[in-house]
């Protein structure tokens, strides 16, 4: 089927956000990836808590928390007062003033960003949490995962001392917020949704480990289908070849697909009633299948049709080729036409005494013992 064929490629991130109304009937295939799931359980706290502080007058519209762009201001926020809370509680943070032109920083920066990243334990809690333990829950919010021990030995009697590191999570808005010793964020997940007649649904998602992994099942995919070409029409381009499309015989003049019967015309009949949808039969006009010229480059008969978009589906006895098979899409061939070598089978033949001569030519026994004699006669008279 070549009809729909306008694809746009957009850098949209908040797509629940646009009004997609008068595309749900239309069978516009709209899929996109989302960071915001506003069905998400911290999502719905958020815009619950957000309820609870706005005025009634102002409870009319709380999309901006959908937002990409909102959500991930707020995760921003909400790591960095977290980070420093807790940055705060095992060193002393002290708060002077500084001057935009001056060349002074804050000293605790660098404490702050390596905190953001990688999250300190003491040597104490580790040991009452496990050394095996790769899911240490340390704050509200945080989880510390892959953990990591190193030991250094000094010289002398002093005893070991033990450094353990692990790499902070926090789940927010945009979900779980993790970044790497480089400061990128690492491991963040995306939804892809697609547009149907009940709206977005979720289809599967996006992860920079595992890629792209479809959550929709065979028969979601399948109702989907049916309801975007129901009650369309579609232009069915074929040629004329018994016993598949032939003309009807008839006294009076036919017109439309009432003008055609055969195998090829009851199968798309059936077809489309299984499905819901209309066709109408259309000759090519030069009576061809479609064959590629390799000079100019072009198609003729019906893939000329397919390929120009006069057409939306071809249907006739078309052999699958490997030049066609890179143009269109065939469906499963109804019917399998193969090349085949017919020999006669032989008769088995009864015992015979001297079967064991078979294998070679009467000639070549009779040369093989003329040699045998004469290198006999020949070793003879030597030996004499």
């Amino acid at each position: 089927m070549n009809g729909n064929l306008q694809y746009e490629f957009c850098n949209l991130q908040d797509l629940h956000g646009v009004d997609l109304e008068e595309f749900k009937y239309g069978g516009t295939n709209i899929t996109a990836f989302r960071l915001v799931d506003p069905d998400g359980p911290d999502v719905r706290k958020v815009v619950r808590d957000w309820n609870v502080g706005l005025e009634p007058k102002n409870k009319k519209d709380v999309s901006p928390i959908y937002r990409a762009e909102t959500a991930l201001m707020y995760d921003a926020v909400h790591l960095f007062a977290k980070a420093l809370h807790d940055l705060d509680t095992s060193q002393q943070i002290d708060i002077k003033p500084l001057s935009c032109d001056a060349v002074d920083f804050w000293p605790h920066g660098y404490s702050l960003i390596n905190y953001m990243k990688v999250c300190p334990i003491k040597a104490d809690d580790y040991d009452k949490l496990g050394a095996k333990s790769i899911n240490l829950r340390i704050f509200e919010n945080y989880t510390c995962i892959r953990t990591r021990e190193t030991t250094k030995q000094s010289r002398g009697y002093r005893p070991r001392r033990r450094e353990v590191e692990a790499i902070v999570e926090m789940r927010g808005l945009t979900g779980v917020i993790k970044f790497d010793h480089q400061g990128f964020r690492s491991d963040f997940v995306l939804d892809i949704i697609e547009l149907s007649r009940e709206g977005l649904k979720k289809i599967g998602t996006w992860n920079s480990t595992e890629g792209v992994n479809f959550t929709r099942t065979y028969g979601e995919a399948y109702t989907q289908i049916v309801e975007i070409i129901q009650n369309k029409t579609f232009v069915v381009t074929t040629i004329l070849s018994a016993p598949y499309i032939m003309r009807k015989e008839a006294s009076e003049k036919l017109t439309g697909n009432a003008q055609f019967e055969g195998y090829a015309v009851d199968l798309i009949h059936e077809i489309s009633r299984v499905l819901g949808f209309n066709y109408t039969i259309r000759l090519a006009p030069d009576g061809r299948y479609g064959s590629l010229n390799r000079e100019t480059k072009e198609w003729d008969g019906m893939m000329r049709d397919l390929l120009d978009q006069k057409a939306d589906l071809a249907i006739a006895d078309l052999t699958i080729t490997y030049d066609r098979e890179q143009v269109v899409d065939f469906t499963m061939p109804f019917m399998n036409l193969g090349i085949s070598i017919l020999y006669r089978k032989p008769i088995k033949q009864p015992p015979n005494l001297f079967s064991f001569l078979s294998p070679l030519s009467l000639d070549v026994w009779i040369y093989m013992a003329t040699a045998y004699l004469g290198v006999s006669v020949l070793l003879f008279i030597l030996a004499r």
